[in-house]
């Protein structure tokens, strides 16, 4: 019997002493509310709230019992939050979901979001699209997306209501016939109201029932195995004979292919194999085939060929595509190839095999060969070589030396961290890779221009002096930013403490004509900018001279929607507009004829006064 405890009539202590005003009773703020973690659950979302802050800020795991302030969690948006979650789910967060997740499901997002509304300073109100305020977890996006990730896990894996088979003997052992149930069920009532005698009657005969069906069911089972083991053993036969009758003709055509007066035999390309993976990844438009397994190869490498369509003898099969992978995967399939799928080595390869792929074919496989080549060297500073009989992980230990001995920028355009081991290869193309040595060769030339970094400050503005002998606003080491809309209008109108830069709508052409195409990009950079400013101002918006990084991400979602860019891709992918390249959306936007005129109008308008009063008044 379960111990029913009467509810006190002095009511709850702790109520009693809140409404007395007792100052041990008050409630306890957000910053000792993460630093009372006692219970599993809340050490569990105290983790969660670490994980995700460690991931906004781009830093490590910060160490249990850390205590945020309020003014960084008032910080987090739900676009923050959107990120995490994708990340979580895909191992990134910048990809648009699609497909059922990797890792997880809408049940783990529900919980993460419970986690981090646990330490919201505001999480009992509603978010705030517009103020940019409350509780970012309830905001509609978030809630959208969770429900979108459910809906891409129900397309994946279908409802459980449409699978339903015809019964078999296992389903018989599995689920018992409900009429047995009804009838021990009424056995066990009657057995409470009858007589002794009459009780132990109806007990014999419920168990003779049961142990009858039993066998019956035992016997469907035995006869079900039985023939399945039959089926089986006939397969297994078919194939063997199917094998033998294969090896006869190989070894018919071989006799048939021997040269009169010689004793060698024709070389034959093996006949290409598809495996069920790649044969999935061809027979679907659209999508990508799987990466090869990186094996390391035998101590003699063999050189494989294919027969194609065309007639003509390359050294990957039809099927093959262009590795898109990292680095490391590409120096890998470089150096060893993939002998798993009889691949050779990508250092053997010509322009002829890889034709087929694509128009940027010739050109990829030139730009692989120069990243490998430059590895290859930073290799050989270090006294080492590459062998032929190389296994993978050593190969990985020297990519690891030749990768630190390169000159590759650590931080993105915006200020974020690169990791270089993730970065995929095509992205190395971008950049001129020189080792660490040679840049040190140049130390003389870098100090010509150490005076042009140097900012001048002319009543509180900084502006930079060229080895010309004009002054502009940047250095001569700038370069124009290639980055999102978002991104973009974040530098168009905030000062850049960090790099000592004046947000991007004060610059004039003679700003950035030392670069190619600089005017052309500011003033197609301008009238984007323009656009979403007049936007955001036409919804009441102020758009200031120099701006907040929140005053200028709330104009941008307020005045983005003016540029008409379409939601979805050519090939119905949904676009994320927010991280679309600048240079993209000239390209996509659509706006309306009379509106775009004035504002061209309007932006050459500026652009003229700007350059005049420039000479002067700016300097």
């Amino acid at each position: 019997m379960p111990i029913i405890v009467p509810k006190q009539k002095g009511g709850d202590p702790a109520a009693a002493s809140l409404k007395q005003g007792d100052p041990a009773a008050a409630p306890p703020t957000d910053e000792s509310k993460q630093q009372q973690v006692t219970t599993p659950v809340a050490k569990r979302y105290n983790t969660i709230l670490r994980d995700f802050m460690a991931y906004q800020n781009q830093s490590t795991m910060y160490p249990e019992g850390h205590t945020f302030t309020e003014g960084e969690l008032l910080e987090i948006t739900p676009d923050h939050i959107i990120r995490y979650f994708t990340m979580k789910l895909y191992g990134d967060g910048d990809v648009i979901p699609s497909g059922k997740p990797i890792k997880g499901s809408h049940h783990t997002l529900d919980y993460y979001k419970k986690a981090i509304s646990s330490f919201m300073p505001l999480k009992q109100q509603p978010w705030d699209q517009g103020a940019q305020t409350g509780n970012p977890t309830r905001a509609k996006a978030v809630n959208n997306f969770i429900r979108r990730i459910c809906e891409l896990e129900k397309d994946e894996v279908g409802s459980s209501k449409k699978r339903k088979s015809d019964e078999t003997p296992i389903d018989l052992i599995t689920s018992p016939n409900s009429s047995l149930l009804a009838s021990s069920s009424t056995t066990k009532k009657a057995r409470a109201t009858d007589q002794p005698s009459t009780a132990s009657n109806n007990s014999n005969a419920i168990i003779s029932s049961i142990l009858h069906k039993m066998q019956r069911q035992n016997s469907l089972t035995i006869n079900f195995l039985g023939t399945l083991e039959t089926s089986i053993h006939s397969y297994k036969s078919t194939l063997e004979a199917n094998n033998q009758s294969i090896t006869t003709e190989l070894q018919m055509l071989n006799n048939s292919l021997k040269q009169p007066g010689t004793g060698n035999n024709i070389s034959v390309p093996p006949t290409p194999v598809l495996p069920p993976l790649a044969l999935a990844a061809a027979s679907s438009p659209g999508v990508a085939s799987p990466q090869p397994r990186l094996v390391a190869p035998a101590q003699e490498q063999s050189c494989w060929f294919y027969n194609h369509p065309d007639g003509s003898t390359r050294r990957v099969p039809p099927y093959w595509k262009f590795p898109s992978g990292t680095l490391l995967e590409l120096y890998t399939l470089w150096h060893l190839g993939d002998p798993e799928n009889c691949i050779s080595p990508m250092k053997t390869f010509s322009t002829s095999d890889v034709s087929f792929c694509g128009k940027r074919s010739r050109m990829s496989l030139s730009e692989a060969r120069c990243l490998a080549n430059a590895l290859d060297r930073e290799v050989a500073k270090a006294g080492r070589t590459i062998d032929p009989s190389i296994s993978q992980e050593e190969l990985m230990q020297l990519f690891r030396l030749a990768v630190n001995g390169l000159d590759m920028p650590l931080a993105t355009p915006t200020g974020r961290q690169r990791d270089i081991f993730r970065l995929k290869w095509s992205t190395f193309t971008k950049y001129k890779l020189i080792s660490k040595g040679e840049e040190k060769n140049k130390k003389a030339e870098g100090m010509q221009l150490a005076h042009e970094k140097t900012p001048i400050d002319v009543e509180g503005k900084w502006v930079y002096e060229h080895a010309d002998g004009s002054i502009r606003k940047v250095p001569s080491t700038w370069t124009f930013p290639m980055v999102g809309l978002q991104d973009m209008y974040v530098l168009w109108n905030c000062r850049n403490e960090k790099q000592q830069l004046l947000p991007l709508k004060t610059y004039t052409s003679k700003d950035v004509n030392f670069l190619p195409k600089g005017a052309k990009n500011l003033a197609e950079v301008r009238g984007l900018m323009n656009i979403i400013s007049n936007e955001a101002a036409r919804r009441g918006l102020e758009i200031k001279d120099v701006m907040t990084v929140p005053e200028a991400l709330t104009a941008f979602s307020a005045g983005v929607d003016a540029l008409n860019i379409p939601v979805l891709t050519p090939q119905g992918k949904t676009r994320n507009i927010a991280r679309t390249k600048w240079s993209s959306a000239s390209r996509y936007k659509q706006v309306p004829i009379a509106t775009q005129a004035a504002k061209s109008a309007e932006t050459a308008t500026g652009e003229s006064t700007e350059t005049a009063e420039s000479v002067g008044a700016d300097y």
